[in-house]
């Protein structure tokens, strides 16, 4: 699969909800082939978008950006939202838990990340989020660019 062309499927599929939020989705990077299961590595990419759209502020901008680097492939999904405060850092990605406790009702339920970090894993991958407060959310993923070289 291309991650850059799954990234651009995803916001295809993701328009019409940034749209409503008044949010605007830009892919860049080069093309990024790697061998991964392309519906797991999607529900990833919908979940950082969607997640991105939801923290974003009106006009906001939601980048995906695809990449290759110390043999990894990956992609980072940014936005210009409040990102996650350092306290929440390491635990963003367990089940159930939400950088604002406060948003019960914003149609989440804090499974996203705990469910994109069991699919990374299991590509081999790792998940991140870079602590930004006040700059944003910041979101990658990374998987083994061995792996997937060797059996593409």
């Amino acid at each position: 699969a291309d991650l850059r062309e799954l990234a651009a499927a995803v916001v295809d599929a993701t328009t019409p909800l940034a749209r409503v939020a008044g949010v605007h989705l830009e892919v860049d990077g080069p093309p990024v082939r790697c061998s991964v299961d392309r519906a797991r590595i999607e529900q990833v990419l919908t979940n950082l978008v969607s997640n991105a759209v939801r923290f974003s502020p009106e006009h906001g901008l939601v980048g995906i950006e695809c990449w290759i680097r110390r043999g990894e492939a990956g992609c980072t999904v940014t936005d210009e939202g409040p990102g996650v405060p350092p306290e929440m850092g390491g635990r963003i990605f367990e089940r159930f838990v939400r950088a604002d406790p406060a948003r019960t009702s914003d149609g989440g339920s804090g499974l996203g990340l705990a469910i994109s970090r069991e699919i990374v894993e299991a590509h081999g991958g790792r998940i991140w989020v870079d602590l930004r407060p006040g700059a944003g959310g910041s979101f990658s993923f990374a998987v083994p660019l061995a792996r997937s070289a060797a059996t593409a």
